[in-house]
């Protein structure tokens, strides 16, 4: 039998770069889409994630258990407390996009690098990465980015200026041995960083991928 991953998305954006990195780690899986691209707009008009929008995160979530998905790996990263709500209704794995790259970061990193392209991520991940940190009893320090102007110029096409402000941001970061691509749309900018000695460059997507992986891959053997 062959696992069935839904990814459930609301910007397009995001999903070529994780359909690629199962293409690349995990081909077995079989991939569907949920996309409401309404949702982030609702969001920005909002400010802030309402009981009306947590609706929806729930009902998509629960759509795809019902359609048979064996996991949900959310794509887009400004929904953390809505996915959390769904997750704790289903019996199946539901991942928010970063969950597994920040796992991996505190457990093998002293000094990380968050690079996003939304000011939401940062103060979210910041958040979950604080947790973690306390939780394992590892510190850890950090330090964020903001590719300004990043996301503007993939919505718009033109993802070699959306890439070359996120590398802009990584050299920035110098210092750090862990680099962190915080949204899945920043996954292919990871190719054409150049890291320091030492440092190693993570992405949302393929630590998601990995953790999938390592958690269905045997039940489907």
């Amino acid at each position: 039998m062959t696992p069935h991953i839904r990814l459930i998305s609301a910007t397009a954006i995001s999903i070529e770069p994780v359909q690629q990195a199962f293409q690349a780690l995990w081909p077995e899986a079989r991939l569907s889409n949920l996309l409401d691209d309404s949702l982030l707009d609702d969001l920005r008009t909002a400010g802030h994630l309402t009981p009306a929008i947590t609706r929806r995160i729930d009902q998509l979530a629960t759509l795809s258990a019902e359609a048979g998905a064996s996991g949900i790996l959310f794509t887009c990263s400004a929904f953390g407390p809505a996915i959390e709500a769904a997750r704790d209704k289903l019996n199946i794995p539901v991942y928010k996009p970063y969950e597994a790259m920040v796992s991996h970061a505190v457990a093998r990193g002293e000094r990380l690098g968050l690079i996003a392209t939304y000011t939401n991520t940062i103060e979210e991940m910041r958040e979950a990465i604080q947790t973690q940190s306390t939780v394992t009893t590892k510190p850890v320090h950090l330090e964020t980015r903001l590719a300004k102007g990043a996301i503007d110029a993939l919505e718009s096409g033109d993802r070699k200026t959306h890439d070359a402000l996120i590398v802009e941001c990584a050299r920035e970061l110098h210092d750090c041995d862990i680099l962190l691509l915080a949204q899945f749309s920043m996954a292919p900018a990871a190719t054409i960083i150049e890291p320091q000695a030492g440092q190693t460059v993570l992405t949302s997507t393929a630590c998601a991928v990995e953790l999938f992986k390592q958690q269905l891959g045997s039940s489907f053997r």
